[in-house]
């Protein structure tokens, strides 16, 4: 968790962990990852090489996404449900060129 950078962008908000320890008082412990599920989350990492990376999903990979933590610069994180902006834009806005589905088989086929 040293060196990350995680930017709620829509609710304009920062913080310097993946995890929020506080929400383990929660019913809902999950959300202990990334505080639950956003519309878009920008996370900066200490990885030396600039190598970003968009995540398109749903609740299912945020116990997932600390784990490519040491293996990209960037990756932005993009929940379809509550992400209304044209993501092509924001793909070639932020040089983006590794894209990720992490999607449970029930909510890819409701959406």
């Amino acid at each position: 968790d040293e060196g990350i950078e995680v930017e709620y962008v829509e609710e304009m908000k920062k913080t310097n962990s993946i995890y929020c320890t506080e929400n383990l008082n929660k019913k809902d412990k999950y959300t202990v990852f990334l505080d639950g599920n956003h519309p878009y989350i920008k996370i900066k990492t200490n990885f030396k090489k600039d190598r970003k990376l968009l995540i398109i999903k749903d609740s299912f990979a945020n116990s997932f996404i600390p784990f490519l933590t040491g293996h990209f610069s960037e990756i932005h994180v993009i929940d379809p449900r509550y992400y209304k902006e044209d993501m092509v834009e924001l793909i070639e806005k932020e040089n983006i060129e590794n894209i990720l589905i992490l999607y449970s088989v029930n909510t890819f086929f409701k959406n």
